[in-house]
């Protein structure tokens, strides 16, 4: 059961202000019962405050991967009203193995022609988990009555790039060479991602398209890391004073944008774990902002957090795909920072954009 009334999904549902931001369209999602002018979903706020206290201070960088491993994915809520089948398959891509997790509604039993969302964790390339997007995912197969892969694809370092892309890849690829046998509509395949995932689904969207199959038609990026390292493009600017932070819960927020801040020197970052040289953040299917040809993108949706570093990075692609003239929506969740979608029940931004995706599947 979600912990807020769905009173605040439906109300986030129905906002559709709109900006031009920079060139922009930008849809506005304001939190519906947080009256003051950039302020925090409360219910964010009531989680970080009710965290135990400790004198130690985090950080990140001091963690081996193991350690980063076990504090990413947070308790979430199973919010399905109907029965939901799960599934779970195995393929292989070049000696390794990747692991298909599979959800649909179980009625009606004779349903095919279902569409289909391949979805990839985030985590940094390093960790994560199908289970920490499980129950997001299978929330989306009931809303949309589709069919949804979560993919369990390798990580880094043990498997450096691009490897955990060529899993995704080669997932959606079964997808599309099985359908018959899922009941999914060959003509209805879509990638989404949260974070490292929505990176891995717009290079799969740019590998789909040098390959010429094509075979996705629609990707939806959740907060996309569309650039890894110090890889940038000529109009990418990043600065702390364009996230509007209120004084009150300023020494909160500002550690959470600070966070996914991009890289500005040479020495060796996190990018160091997926990547095996420098040279490879150069990659657009490593950096997908880095892309030449925006037009050969599907439609897209794009979902960015009001508090995230990263926000800058996926409004850019969404600039850059409505520029090349490519069906691009995207929306910012005030209120709510990284990684939101792994609390789905517990704050209603999650809640909201699945139903987001759910209707954007049904008319892909």
């Amino acid at each position: 059961m979600r912990t807020y009334d769905f009173s605040l999904v439906q109300a986030m549902l129905d906002d559709q202000t709109t900006e031009n931001n920079n060139g922009l369209s930008l849809i506005f999602k304001s939190v519906p019962d947080e009256p003051k002018k950039n302020y925090p979903d409360p219910r964010l706020i009531q989680s970080i405050l009710g965290r135990p206290k400790t004198d130690n201070p985090f950080d990140a960088e001091a963690l081996t991967v193991e350690q980063m491993r076990r504090f990413m994915g947070s308790p979430n809520r199973n919010l399905n009203t109907v029965e939901i089948y799960t599934g779970y398959e195995t393929i292989d891509v070049e000696g390794r193995t990747a692991g298909l997790w599979r959800y649909y509604p179980r009625k009606p039993f004779d349903k095919t022609d279902r569409p289909a969302l391949v979805f990839f964790h985030g985590g940094g390339f390093v960790g994560g988990s199908p289970f920490a997007v499980e129950n997001f995912c299978r929330l989306i197969a009931e809303l949309a009555g589709a069919v949804v892969f979560n993919i369990d694809y390798a990580l880094a370092p043990e498997h450096k790039f691009p490897q955990g892309l060529q899993d995704c890849y080669a997932a959606v690829c079964h997808v599309h060479d099985h359908a018959a046998d899922y009941g999914v509509d060959p003509a209805q395949i879509t990638v989404g991602g949260d974070s490292a995932g929505g990176n891995l689904s717009a290079a799969c969207c740019l590998l789909d398209r040098a390959l010429d199959r094509p075979v996705i038609k629609a990707q939806f990026l959740i907060y996309p890391a569309v650039l890894i390292g110090t890889a940038r493009t000529p109009d990418f600017k990043w600065n702390l004073s364009d996230f509007d932070l209120c004084d009150e819960y300023r020494a909160v927020l500002e550690p959470m944008v600070l966070g996914f801040a991009p890289k500005e020197d040479e020495a060796p970052g996190f990018e160091a774990l997926y990547t095996e040289s420098p040279e490879d953040c150069q990659n657009p299917l490593a950096s997908p902002l880095l892309a030449p040809d925006f037009t050969i993108f599907p439609r897209t949706l794009i979902a960015t957090a009001e508090y995230d570093g990263l926000r800058v990075q996926g409004e850019l692609f969404g600039r850059y795909l409505q520029a090349a003239g490519n069906k691009a929506k995207v929306i910012r969740y005030k209120g709510v920072g990284h990684a939101f979608i792994d609390v789905v029940g517990l704050l209603p931004q999650a809640e909201a954009l699945a139903y987001e995706i759910a209707s954007e599947l049904q008319h892909v």
